[in-house]
Parts: structure tokens; sequence; C-alpha cells
């Protein structure tokens, strides 16, 4: 009867223990994701129109938060993930200040932010950082 009784406590123990683990890893997930899905909204909100190849109108709106987000996939351990983003904010800030100066084109500004799209789908995780017992959130 001994023997049951502390199975039954081991099991819940380990129970216990596995849950908060698991619960930490996908926060960390979620962070990670949270972050990324804020980067590629916010490239994808850019507005910009034109005709004949002529850009003449563009919105960068909001493009600071990607420096936060960036920053904030730092502090939790995405190191590649957090500098491409500021790599993809210092790009945009660079081709903002093109529009300003009229030295960008529409297919010019197009192909820019498909590649701004495309560079942050495709990061992934650091899963060192997912699976550590860290708790940085």
């Amino acid at each position: 009867m001994n023997d049951v009784f502390s199975n039954i406590i081991i099991g819940v123990i380990s129970g216990i223990i596995s849950g908060l683990y698991t619960g930490l890893v996908m926060s960390k997930y979620v962070a990670f994701a949270q972050h990324r899905l804020t980067i590629i909204d916010i490239v994808r909100r850019i507005e910009f129109g034109g005709t004949n190849g002529i850009l003449d109108y563009a919105k960068f709106s909001k493009i600071e938060e990607i420096s936060y987000s960036s920053c904030s996939l730092l502090y939790l351990g995405h190191t590649k993930a957090g500098k491409k983003g500021l790599l993809i904010y210092k790009d945009i800030m660079n081709t903002e200040q093109k529009f300003k100066n009229k030295i960008l084109t529409l297919s010019e500004l197009i192909d820019k932010n498909k590649k701004w799209q495309d560079a942050y789908l495709d990061i992934k995780p650091n899963i060192i950082s997912i699976l550590s017992l860290n708790i940085k959130l």
C-alpha cells in the first residue's frame, strides 16, 4: 500500500514539473512568435503607390517598433532574429530617406518590401534559448 502511495506522489510531482516546463517553453515560443509577427505586420503595412513606375506615395508607419521588437528578440536570446530585424529596420529607414529625396522607384520599393517580408518569414527561433530554464519573457 505504501508503494502505491509513493508512486502516486512521484507521478503527481513529475507531472507538475513537466507541466511547468512545458508552459515555460510555450511562453518563450509565443514571445518569439509575437515579436516576429509584429515585424512582419509592420512591413506589410507600409503603404505605397504610383503610376508608370514612379513612386508617388509612401507611408512608413510604426517603423520604430521593428527596432523595439528586434531588441526584445536579442534580449530573449534570439540573436540571429534580432540582428536580422535591426538590419531590416536600418534598410527601411534608408529606403524612407530615399523616398523623401525622390530617388526611389515604385519597382524598387515593391522589391524591397517583398525582400523584407521573405527575410523575416524564414527566421527561426533559437532552440537553445527556447528550451533553456532561463525565465526571460
